[in-house]
C-alpha cells in the first residue's frame, strides 16, 4: 500500500515536470 502510494506520487511529479517543461518551450516560441 505504502509503495503504491509512493508510485503515485513519483508519477505524479513526472508528469507535472513533463509539463511545466513542456510549457516553458510553448512560452519560448511565442
Amino acid at each position: 500500500m505504502f509503495t503504491k502510494a509512493l508510485c503515485c506520487t513519483m508519477l505524479i511529479f513526472i508528469v507535472g515536470a513533463s509539463f511545466g517543461l513542456w510549457l516553458q518551450k510553448v512560452r519560448g516560441r511565442k
